[in-house]
């Protein structure tokens, strides 16, 4: 694997623990009201319910990963990012929906709460630079030198 493969690779996989990591913060969050008001039927529906905010955050995250440094690919990726994500989100939530498994308002409320703060993670990702390493600087500085 090729220095920038892996550099690509380490972010897509932190940018993955942040938004299971905020996936677990909003379930914790979530576990007494939803317990309270939804009785323990409405629990499953908020686990699944993170669990959809966090593979259509894993989708998104793909075009972002893949994009290259230059600049003028980052505002396609981040717009094929945003589109797959929410394509994502309610096919999965409608497929758990129809499955009749889980109690549909907790399920509904949970998914758009759990994928409203997985936006935070999502678009730090998109915002990220691109990681330069010293042999990127060295040869930029070349080349204007030479100018």
């Amino acid at each position: 694997m090729t220095g920038a493969g892996k550099r690509t690779s380490t972010g897509y996989a932190r940018f993955l623990a942040a938004a299971v990591l905020v996936a677990a913060a909003v379930g914790a969050a979530g576990y007494l009201p939803t317990l309270m008001l939804g009785g323990a039927a409405a629990v499953p529906a908020l686990v699944v319910g993170c669990a959809v905010a966090v593979a259509a955050s894993a989708v998104g995250g793909v075009p972002i990963a893949l994009s290259g440094p230059e600049p003028a690919s980052r505002p396609q990726a981040a717009l094929l990012a945003m589109v797959a994500r929410l394509f994502t989100a309610l096919a999965l939530g409608l497929a758990a929906a129809a499955t009749g498994r889980f109690a549909t308002r907790p399920l509904a409320l949970w998914t758009a709460i759990s994928y409203l703060a997985q936006l935070v993670v999502d678009s730090r990702y998109a915002m990220r630079a691109p990681a330069r390493t010293e042999s990127d600087g060295r040869a930029a500085g070349r080349s204007s030198e030479s100018g």
